[in-house]
């Protein structure tokens, strides 16, 4: 995360090169299918960036056509979804967000405060700030997610 942005990237590592443009296309596109999905985004609207080079023309235009947006000759695969996304999906709601973040970092590991603080567009003090007025804290709605999430996995598991 950095900024305004969640990237999420796939790696493969595959010995036969036969194919793997293919893979990596259709693998990218269903991360941002799935992530659109989670996020409940219209259809085709967040951007994906693929490190291969630009298809032949008729495919290129075929590409554009059939998502919003597609770059080519990226530095890696990945797609890219914006902060204010969360935002409008949680209006004046700032622990709501910052739970969201949580529950989409923790997989990862990676729902630091810092990490969290910069998606949300605020200093981390000033997010502890926010939350404190609130009458929450960050600890506090880790906590919470935490057990949200093992509640819904007993749930399924059962």
């Amino acid at each position: 995360m950095r900024g305004d942005e969640v990237q999420l990237e796939l790696k493969f590592e595959i010995t036969s090169p036969h194919g793997l443009n293919q893979l990596i296309q259709m693998s990218v596109g269903q991360l941002a299918n799935f992530a659109g999905e989670i996020l409940a985004f219209p259809k085709h609207t967040i951007p994906i960036f693929l490190g291969q080079q630009l298809p032949c023309l008729d495919i290129a235009q075929r590409y554009e056509k059939t998502y919003a947006g597609i770059e080519f000759e990226a530095s890696r695969d990945y797609i890219r979804i914006h902060a204010g996304l969360l935002q409008q999906r949680y209006p004046d709601n700032l622990q709501d967000q910052v739970r969201d973040i949580i529950g989409q970092s923790l997989p990862s590991g990676e729902c630091s405060l810092d990490r969290v603080a910069t998606t949300v567009e605020l200093s981390p003090r000033v997010l502890q700030k926010r939350l404190r007025l609130e009458g929450s804290s960050y600890v506090k709605l880790l906590q919470e997610t935490r057990m949200t999430i093992a509640r819904e996995h007993c749930v399924i598991n059962r």
